[in-house]
């Protein structure tokens, strides 16, 4: 096993630790920047010698930038399919990049400030936040940004801004998104609201994997649809005060739900918890759905354990490449559900509700 990969499935991502703003409703925050260098052709049209040369230049460039000195550089194309996976698993990777020849990805020991070289651009520069922390995501990446900008040169137009392979990145480059719990509005029924109003909001609503992903264990994500034409500090405070809005919204759908159903929801909580300690076949979906209503027992005070933090472990630790590489092994579907459901058993025995 690559010896990155097997730090990966070794501990969490700094940004789970479930200390971040908002935490209750929001899990994480991410902010990704689309750049291409001034002179070499983007990746679209690039051959080999050309995403070699981007790859060098950004490798000279991560050396003389202070934020990137301790980043580890992983050749994501010479992995093992499965350790490629658990890089995807960790939101650290696009599935794009997966098959790409020479491409690669930068990673720091906490997994916040990841990159990623000859995607469908030449980086996709990305901040991980745990919660809704998007004005300090952006603080950092910004300065990162502006630190490479400075040794690489990135192309820009003055009319239209940066320059990118898809044109619906054009201008900042910028995809702001935040991951939201939503089990109140789901389970009240109201859930569909919420997406037809963040559609004529100009709100993009994906679920837990980003594009192209259904959503799956009320898990929501939110971004900013256009790139062009406003900052990128207007982009994110317009999406900050729509996350906000979106948290008085499902607090208040909780507080209803709790009314309404008293005893019913507590009931529906620790028979979720029950079936997560006792199962012996889980499958990710089933999984996904019942730490959703433990992780809302837990905000509403029915329950006391397991903690978030343990949640949050199960959650990443039971996609199917990190339970196979844990294992060693390749593993049939339903290998792998009886394996994700011997690991949630061993992590959440010793918690006492």
């Amino acid at each position: 096993m690559n010896l990155f990969v097997r730090k990966l499935i070794e501990r969490p991502p700094f940004w789970l630790d479930g200390l971040g703003p908002e935490t209750d409703v929001v899990f994480a925050t991410r902010i990704r920047l689309a750049r291409n260098l001034r002179n070499l052709p983007f990746s679209s049209v690039a051959n080999v010698d050309a995403r070699r040369k981007v790859l060098e230049e950004v490798d000279k460039a991560t050396k003389h930038s202070g934020l990137f000195s301790s980043h580890e550089m992983v050749d994501v194309f010479s992995l093992h399919p499965l350790e490629r996976d658990v890089l995807l698993e960790r939101h650290l990777v696009s599935r794009e990049l997966l098959s790409v020849p020479l491409g690669a990805v930068y990673v720091d020991d906490q997994e916040l400030l990841p990159m990623m070289v000859n995607e469908e651009d030449h980086i996709r520069l990305q901040s991980l936040r745990g919660g809704l922390d998007l004005v300090e995501s952006w603080r950092i990446l910004k300065q990162a940004e502006r630190e490479l900008d400075r040794i690489l040169k990135f192309a820009f137009h003055s009319s239209y801004g940066y320059l990118t392979t898809c044109p619906t990145n054009v201008g900042t480059g910028l995809r702001a998104s935040v991951l939201c719990h939503l089990p109140g509005l789901a389970y009240t029924g109201k859930i569909q609201n919420l997406i037809e109003a963040a559609n004529q909001a100009g709100i993009a609503v994906r679920g837990f994997f980003g594009e192209g992903s259904a959503p799956i264990g009320n898990f929501f994500q939110f971004s900013n649809r256009g790139t062009l034409g406003r900052s990128e500090e207007e982009f994110i405070g317009d999406l900050e005060i729509w996350v906000h809005q979106v948290i008085e919204t499902e607090r208040k759908a909780r507080e209803e739900l709790m009314k309404k159903e008293g005893v019913g929801f507590e009931d529906k909580v620790h028979r979720a918890l029950g079936i997560l300690r006792s199962a012996r076949v889980m499958t990710t979906e089933e999984m996904m759905n019942l730490l959703s209503a433990v992780r809302l027992g837990l905000d509403q005070e029915c329950l006391r354990k397991p903690d978030v933090s343990d949640l949050n472990r199960v959650q990443i630790w039971s996609q199917p490449a990190h339970l196979q590489q844990r294992c060693g092994r390749a593993l049939s579907p339903r290998e792998r559900d009886i394996e994700r459901a011997n690991f949630i058993r061993r992590t959440l025995s010793d918690s006492v509700s």
